[in-house]
């Protein structure tokens, strides 16, 4: 858990090395398995709404991985409210190793980013976890940035990608942004706001990868295309934040998000073609099952 991880950087950081530095923490607290902070009150976080509050139907219940499953636990409140539990747990954490981080008085003040990698889902679509569809309760993941001559109060509504955070850092920090990185800085001026943000996972079939099987959406703004095996679906999501109403029939701009994607499609390829390749490895099975936990 995060006091844990904490522990480990502060141990990093209190070296006596003139290096500038980069740190990187990766916590597990905000992912499954949901029990991981039982302790934790998130009534500051306030009442679950309604809707969520009910029992899980049976196949919400069969499509359950064991490694979530909450012993005695057949309502979905229980599962989101030890979800909410876990991020508290970790937000209290991380204010606390902030606040001592600062009090250290470091020159120059750091740049800090908060992300996460995947969002998670709660049968939204009748299933649990992540990285199985590209839906936004999938998707979208929140960024906070503290830059030391920034205002903490700004709330963007730019459409931005992972790929666009490596490109901001170095920017904030006044280096060079390498003509291959693919994202932008999203705090600049000519950040392009109609540009076309990519995402894309596979349906796996144990264990095997296969092209035909993978799924691939664009977005520009709030227009959203995705692209699946069983055909394309559209959606505008001012009207339709919860993807609940595919029309591509209708849609104006569905042929350029498919030129969009074969575009990406295209690129990405040409990129690999520069990267070469590399040999495989045999993991073990503990290793597998390992990895598997972490998603």
């Amino acid at each position: 858990n995060a006091p844990a991880v904490h522990e480990l950087a502060r141990e990093v950081i209190v070296r006596d090395d003139p290096r500038p530095l980069f740190l990187y923490l990766h916590y597990m607290d905000p992912h499954g398995p949901y029990n991981r902070h039982p302790d934790t009150d998130p009534t500051g976080l306030g009442p679950l709404p309604a809707r969520l509050q009910r029992k899980l139907t049976p196949k919400e219940n069969r499509s359950l991985p064991n490694y979530l499953r909450l012993p005695g636990k057949q309502d979905l409140g229980s599962y989101i409210q030890a979800y909410d539990r876990a991020i508290y747990g970790w937000d209290e954490s991380f204010g606390a190793w902030i606040r001592w981080l600062d009090a250290r008085n470091p020159n120059p003040a750091p740049v800090v980013a908060v992300i996460a990698d995947h969002g998670e889902e709660f049968t939204e679509r009748g299933s649990w976890s992540h990285g199985t569809t590209l839906y936004e309760e999938q998707l979208s993941v929140p960024w906070l940035l503290r830059l030391p001559d920034r205002s903490p109060t700004r709330v963007s509504d730019r459409v931005v990608s992972l790929i666009d955070v490596a490109p901001t850092l170095l920017a904030a920090l006044g280096m060079p942004i390498a003509e291959t990185m693919m994202g932008s800085d999203v705090l600049s001026d000519a950040f392009p706001l109609d540009r076309a943000v990519f995402s894309e996972t596979e349906i796996r079939l144990g264990g095997i990868v296969d092209s035909r099987f993978f799924q691939r959406a664009v977005r520009r703004g709030d227009e959203k295309h995705i692209q699946r095996p069983s055909g394309p679906e559209c959606y505008e999501l001012a009207s339709d934040p919860f993807e609940r109403s595919p029309d591509c029939g209708a849609t104006s701009w569905r042929d350029r998000a498919r030129a969009d994607i074969e575009r990406w499609d295209r690129e990405n390829k040409t990129l690999a073609s520069t990267l070469g390749s590399s040999d495989s490895v045999e993991l073990d099975p503990e290793l597998l099952e390992h990895l598997r936990a972490i998603g």
